[in-house]
């Protein structure tokens, strides 16, 4: 998790000094924390059935 490291310094510098967040750094957020919570396991990943091969 210490790419959320990142999102906490974001958030703490828009709360505690007055930082703007700009449009593109909130949509970039997001695909961090969802790209922690692929790689964490959190979010469950869709996977193919698999192919029964006759032969």
């Amino acid at each position: 998790m210490k790419f959320v490291v990142t999102l906490v310094a974001m958030v703490i510098g828009a709360l505690l000094l007055g930082e703007h967040l700009s449009t593109l750094q909130l949509i970039g957020s997001v695909i961090i924390f969802c790209g922690c919570a692929l790689a964490l396991g959190i979010i469950p990943q869709r996977r193919a059935p698999a192919l029964e091969l006759d032969i």
